[in-house]
């Protein structure tokens, strides 16, 4: 309802693996948003091996350990709708990381913007992490917000 009252369309593309970590794979392969277009993708899943009858799938919401990993995967795409409702980075770090000698311009600001969002929220260390090393400008802006500006040029360029 919120989506369509925004105008995004949500694509859910469904696909049953194998492990945990072959979901979430998948979905961090297929999430994403087109702020062109105004559509979501957001990969659903079930765990089982093949030829296994339906009904014994397991989903997300059987499985803590596939939910708890899904999560910030959908979440960063729902947070990329907002960035483009309203243009550009929520957090005001990162605004002004975007405005420092350290950030690349082949970067994008709303991609530190989510693993800060997640920091902020005090998120468990190595969900974070796995956020982090996503993207380059992620891990720039981790180690920028270590480092402070003194060694950008070193770390970064």
């Amino acid at each position: 309802m919120v989506a369509q009252s925004c105008g995004i369309h949500i694509d859910s593309p469904f696909k049953v693996l194998e492990s945990v970590d072959d979901a979430i794979s998948y979905a961090q392969r297929r999430a994403m948003f087109a702020s062109g277009s105004l559509k979501m993708t957001l990969p659903q899943v079930a765990l089982a091996k093949k030829g296994t009858p339906e009904h014994q799938w397991k989903y997300p919401e059987e499985l803590p350990q596939l939910a708890i990993r899904l999560f910030p995967i959908w979440l960063e795409e729902w947070i990329h709708a907002f960035q483009n409702l309203i243009a550009g980075p929520i957090c005001d770090e990162v605004i002004k990381f975007e405005k420092s000698n350290c950030f690349k311009t082949t970067w994008s600001a709303n991609e530190v913007d989510i693993y800060a969002i997640y920091k902020d929220l005090d998120w468990d260390k190595d969900m974070l992490l796995e956020t982090e090393n996503r993207y380059d400008e992620r891990i720039a802006f981790a180690s920028h917000r270590k480092e402070g500006d003194q060694d950008c040029k070193k770390m970064f360029h």
